[in-house]
């Protein structure tokens, strides 16, 4: 099923709530995204890995905590009633 969607980066709070575990999403930079699941931190950036199947991409991603603001996202359908429906 395909489901239209926008963006919602990730805010200051957001980033420094981030745990091992939690799942995000990243530009594909072919017009769709991917997801990532965040394994944890190196010394100054967070790591990502990614978990979508079909998109077999080069990784770990690694990223200061700007960059987490400025490329992770979370996908919010934009059909309210489907959002209520899969919340």
């Amino acid at each position: 099923m395909i489901v239209l969607a926008i963006r919602q980066y990730l805010d200051e709070t957001d980033v420094a709530a981030i745990r091992p575990g939690d799942v995000h999403h990243i530009d594909s930079g072919l017009g769709g995204s991917f997801r990532v699941r965040f394994v944890g931190h190196t010394e100054d950036n967070f790591v990502f890995e990614n978990i979508s199947t079909g998109w077999e991409t080069w990784g770990p991603y690694s990223y200061t905590f700007d960059e987490v603001r400025q490329e992770v996202y979370d996908l919010i359908a934009e059909n309210p009633a489907y959002r209520a429906e899969n919340s």
